[in-house]
């Protein structure tokens, strides 16, 4: 491909144009490149202008420069790209074009186990994200409704209680359950489904007579007035130990089911798996309110330079246009690279970025950012800003909103995923320097707790992340000051010099007014797509 490179630069020598020439025809691959890179190249050419001005004037120049070349060259390099263009062009017309393909490979579900929310009993750890005629002793609890640990029974109807873990509980009445932690809950009486993700750190559920830790399984139970517990194991394996006797611990596979005291199991075959018994799912609940959101893909470019919004909302389609910072490197340049679906962007770390006429999210509005990113193990502390950000530079009060990896070797673990608002925040727990790329999601309820890391959540590929390190502010993102500045993504707000802009890949960035569920963001990580509702989030 250093052969296409040369020929859009101009550099290319007459005995590499004919050996290109000869791969393109005998290349489907390469052409197809070839093709991709002339067209994004044209459309950078469009977008060279006068030299920077300063961020606070309309931008005048692309922050893509091509190399200077050497005069002579610059005819030859158009002319034998035209040629070229038009016979790849007319090879592409006769060939169908290969489905997309996920260009990086995929990385595992990190391993470090995530224990903060274990022992806080003054955070919420779950949040109702379904209900069909739901009563609950002592008071209501409504749909988005966020549970802090405490013991709830519900006298009438069904409800979907799902933790920030991602396990998924359907509860139907009348059953009594104790939430202890984002990890851990316990079954008092009633019947209950439950969908335990491969990402949920080994969920723990419990009933008087057993505790059951698993992964990577689906189970129905039902908890007599006394105690005793049926089981029955819908997908997965789990190992049923009674709580007083662990020596007669039992694997029960996939429609196997038993019955359990405290100090006992029903033998193999003693019990009738019935699924009928249990209510697995419930349908869309009401009051759920209409997907929107903002997305860049990455994968092409505008007639008009930049990079298409394809999301979904009301209004004008939001463009992503490449910029650079004042006083930059003359070179500075955002490069389109393989990405996880599709094309990524890659900033070099030397003053280019983007710029969208995207507001933000405002105020207290819940939201949630979910993108790819790449970030080489030797990536140094001065390109940890931004990812992303927007709000009021300068600010000290809770409002901006900025997505960066943590650059303070002192406070938190270095390299994770770190969600800040002026004067506050929030560090997840796994270093992203790694040179693979990752799922990073910040998602933020929309309530403002007295201990802030209570409103944020962090995961990565798809799991939650532990808390390392938290700073407390009210969170008031200012989207009406004169000062305030729209979406930005790979620099900071400010314009102080302490940090260069952001050095790495990104890729599928999405932001959502909403606060996403655990299962809707195993969803984005999993499949690449949106959610089909937001279900709200309430204290």
């Amino acid at each position: 491909m250093e052969q296409i490179d040369a020929l859009l630069e101009g550099s290319i020598t007459p005995d590499e144009f004919k050996k290109l020439q000869a791969t393109l025809r005998s290349n489907e691959k390469a052409r197809w490149y070839y093709a991709e890179q002339a067209d994004l190249h044209g459309r950078l050419q469009c977008e060279l202008a006068p030299p920077k001005e300063s961020l606070t004037q309309p931008a005048t120049q692309s922050p893509f420069p091509i190399r200077k070349r050497k005069p002579g060259r610059i005819v030859l390099a158009a002319a034998a790209a035209l040629a070229l263009f038009a016979g790849v062009a007319q090879w592409m017309g006769n060939t169908a074009q290969p489905a997309p393909t996920q260009i990086a490979e995929r990385p595992a579900p990190p391993t470090q186990e995530s224990t903060v929310y274990q022992t806080n009993p003054d955070q919420s750890a779950a949040r109702v994200t379904n209900a069909t005629n739901a009563e609950w002793s002592g008071g209501t609890l409504e749909l988005g409704q966020l549970i802090k640990p405490g013991t709830f029974e519900l006298l009438a109807g069904t409800a979907e209680i799902t933790f920030d873990s991602g396990a998924r509980i359907v509860l139907k009445s009348p059953a009594t359950l104790r939430v202890v932690s984002a990890y851990h809950a316990k079954l008092e009486y009633g019947q209950c489904t439950a969908e335990i993700p491969d990402y949920s750190d080994r969920f723990t559920l419990a009933t008087p007579c057993t505790k059951i830790v698993e992964n990577n399984c689906r189970f129905a139970i039902k908890v007599a007035r006394d105690g005793s517990t049926e089981i029955h194991v819908l997908s997965g394996l789990i190992e049923a130990t009674p709580t007083a006797n662990p020596t007669i611990a039992r694997i029960l596979n996939s429609q196997q089911a038993a019955r359990l005291t405290r100090e006992n199991i029903s033998s193999e075959g003693d019990m009738d798996f019935d699924r009928s018994k249990f209510l697995e799912d419930l349908n869309i609940p009401e009051g759920t309110n209409q997907v929107e959101y903002v997305y860049w893909s990455f994968d092409k470019m505008s007639p008009f330079g930049g990079f298409p919004d394809e999301g979904e909302h009301i209004g004008p389609k939001l463009m992503a246009k490449p910029l650079a910072t004042p006083g930059s490197d003359p070179n500075a340049k955002v490069t389109s690279v393989n990405g996880i679906y599709g094309r990524a962007i890659r900033l070099d770390g030397d003053g280019a970025f983007l710029s969208s006429a995207f507001q933000g999210i405002p105020g207290t509005g819940p939201r949630t950012i979910s993108m790819w990113v790449k970030l080489d193990p030797d990536t140094t502390l001065e390109h940890a800003y931004s990812m992303i950000a927007w709000g009021l530079p300068f600010d000290m009060k809770g409002q901006k909103w900025q997505l960066c990896w943590n650059p303070d070797s002192l406070d938190g673990q270095p390299g994770a995923i770190r969600t800040e608002f002026g004067g506050g925040y929030v560090v997840g727990s796994t270093d992203l320097r790694d040179g693979r790329w990752h799922h990073i999601v910040s998602v933020f309820l929309g309530s403002n707790d007295d201990n802030i890391a209570n409103s944020i959540r962090h995961y990565v590929d798809g799991k939650l992340e532990a808390v390392t390190s938290s700073a407390h502010q009210p969170i008031n993102t200012d989207l009406d000051s004169p000062e305030s500045r729209p979406t930005y993504i790979g620099r900071r707000l400010e314009d102080d010099g302490l940090y260069s802009t952001f050095k790495g890949d990104l890729d599928e960035i999405r932001i959502f007014p909403a606060a996403l569920t655990p299962k809707q963001v195993e969803r984005l990580y999993r499949s690449n797509l949106p959610p089909s509702y937001f279900v709200p989030a309430t204290e």
